[in-house]
């Protein structure tokens, strides 16, 4: 026991006996090609020619992999409790501002939703602090008014805002027109 397989079958015969089977057993304790176990136990006595039957390590099992659950639109502790529940561990937590996803709740995550990866990694998060533009520049003044914008609302703000000051630059245009007009038929 605790000799390579190799040491173990030399041992076996040097004692007039013969190997008999070779099993392979996982093994996070014996190394990979150590012996685990004999039987019949070392010291018993046995006829000679007796076969001696070997468990071999075949070294630490595979990782049990588990699929990454998706957890992309979940409140980040909603997301963090799926992430540990399927035997996993929340990662790196990263702000991001967002216009889609409401603050507070998972944008992305890495590995993917679906991906299989080893039982106890991390899987890191993106979590949404919500709309990208505020009014006011994004100072906050502690009390009301405004409220963020999104971009097709800033966008149709500053059309509309444009379009007013076009007319109010044409009716000056036409203003100054009739005036001479009418300065020149006096």
């Amino acid at each position: 026991v605790g000799q390579t397989q190799a040491a173990a079958t030399s041992a076996i015969t040097s004692a007039g006996l013969t190997r008999g089977t070779v099993t392979q057993q996982s093994s996070t304790t014996v190394a990979s090609g150590s012996v685990i176990s004999q039987s019949p136990a070392a010291g018993t006595s046995v006829a000679k020619g007796s076969a001696v039957n070997l468990v071999v390590s075949s070294g630490a099992p595979a990782p049990t992999q588990v699929a990454v659950p998706n957890v992309v639109g979940q409140t980040q502790a909603a997301a963090t409790s799926a992430i540990t529940s399927a035997g996993l561990t929340a990662g790196t937590v990263t702000q991001q501002s967002s216009t889609t996803v409401a603050s507070g709740s998972v944008i992305s995550e890495s590995p993917a939703a679906g991906a299989d990866v080893v039982r106890g990694s991390a899987v890191n998060l993106v979590v949404s602090t919500g709309g990208g533009i505020t009014s006011g520049g994004g100072i906050s003044s502690g009390g009301g008014g405004g409220g963020p914008f999104d971009a097709f609302t800033l966008a149709a703000l500053l059309s509309y805002l444009m379009g007013g000051l076009w007319r109010a630059r044409r009716s000056r245009s036409l203003a100054s027109t009739l005036t001479s007009a009418l300065s020149a038929r006096r």
